[in-house]
């Protein structure tokens, strides 16, 4: 039986797409192992992958399937479609009602929020700014200092939390274990700067590796850093989401096969919740706008594309010369040195969006049915018709 590897790309709430496309897989498991992988309808088991690799919203998708928990996820994302944002997150700067209606988000501010963000610039306000302005610019410094997010993602960490057992400090770790799972989410470490993506099973608790994905799904300034993740090995400090860096962990799941030494082996299936195309957005926005635009819309879109297109292209060469692999000479620019590195060639399938599907922190009910939509006609599409395969390509 061909094995399988899952890689999960982040976006918010447009993850409602990859659990559409899942569901697809989920409900016609038999006609994808037999389309794909090969395999005879009389070995077919449920929904399985060996390697799942996820970021941000995927990590979260790709904790749940490799815990075996298929309809708890489904069941939060029912969630999410019936209550709207404030399943995962609360704030009191973003309209979450309005979030789940309109087009785009909305601020949602009062003094008496003001009051408790910047407790020292509004204090005496009116007379500092007679007497004493320079005392405005001195506390709104103090204040800023303690300002980390604009939005509190506990009820997203509480709903993690619930999935493991106070007496069993493993009992997630060793579910994906005994699930025959290898699991890796990314997150980065603000004081390191660099991508991580642990195995499951090197996280030291069932919490650090609820941790690592709640800082995996937790962009900057809208959500705080989740303080501390510990591994056997080592304790991540202030970590937030891995797709700044990395949105497609393609690299985790290569690593993984390589390791393996069996990459013939597998299929890697990609659930991308970008079309890999960036939308013209008019107007100059707020702040939240401004910086979701920018981190999230902008750097995620342009590094999944170029993650993506090399792979794509590199299968691509491969299989035209009809080669396995290949070896060229590559000038590393850290050291300032030339190595030789090698590329394999993957089968892969593919599944994202063929249009935008708005924006990242959206969620209203029409918005997450649309989107649980695309990905489940999105993979219908893929599997059924032979003609569509190739748009992006099953190399």
């Amino acid at each position: 039986m061909k094995k399988l590897a899952l890689v999960l790309s982040g976006g918010g709430f447009k993850g409602a797409f990859q659990l559409g496309a899942l569901k697809y897989l989920h409900d016609h498991w038999d006609l994808f192992l037999t389309n794909f992988a090969g395999v005879e309808k009389k070995t077919i088991q449920p929904l399985h992958f060996d390697i799942i690799s996820g970021v941000s919203v995927g990590s979260l998708n790709g904790f749940m399937l490799a815990a075996g928990q298929y309809g708890k996820l489904t069941q939060l994302w029912d969630d999410v479609e019936e209550n709207g944002v404030e399943t995962i997150y609360t704030s009191d700067f973003i309209d979450t009602q309005r979030s789940q209606s309109e087009e785009e988000l909305k601020f949602s501010l009062s003094f008496k929020t003001l009051k408790k963000r910047f407790p020292n610039t509004t204090r005496n306000i009116l007379l500092n700014l007679i007497f004493n302005r320079n005392r405005i610019s001195e506390n709104l410094s103090k204040d800023l200092e303690n300002f980390r997010s604009i939005a509190d993602n506990t009820p997203l960490r509480n709903k993690l939390i619930s999935f493991s057992k106070p007496d069993d400090t493993r009992h997630l770790i060793n579910t994906i274990t005994n699930n025959q799972c290898l699991y890796k989410c990314g997150f980065v470490p603000l004081e390191l700067g660099i991508y991580q993506s642990p195995l499951h099973h090197e996280f030291a608790s069932d919490i650090d590796l609820c941790n690592a994905i709640l800082a995996s799904t937790s962009m900057p300034i809208v959500w705080e850093p989740v303080p501390a993740i510990s591994t056997q090995q080592q304790t991540f400090n202030e970590s937030v989401d891995g797709g700044i860096v990395n949105v497609s962990p393609l690299g985790d799941v290569i690593q993984e096969i390589n390791k393996q030494g069996n990459e013939d082996e597998y299929l890697i299936v990609i659930i991308n919740c970008s079309n890999g195309q960036m939308e013209e957005q008019p107007g100059k926005g707020n702040i939240v706008n401004i910086a979701l635009r920018s981190l999230v819309e902008i750097s995620i879109t342009e590094i999944f594309n170029n993650d993506l297109k090399e792979f794509l292209n590199i299968n691509s060469i491969l299989k035209s010369k009809n080669l396995n692999e290949i070896e060229y000479d590559h000038f590393d620019w850290n050291t300032g040195t030339t190595k030789k590195k090698r590329r394999k060639r993957f089968r892969a399938l593919v599944i994202q969006p063929d249009e935008s599907l708005g924006e990242t922190l959206l969620a209203g009910p029409e918005i997450i049915r649309n989107r649980r939509q695309a990905g489940y006609q999105k993979a219908m599409d893929l599997i059924n018709n032979p003609d569509n395969r190739n748009i992006p390509p099953l190399v």
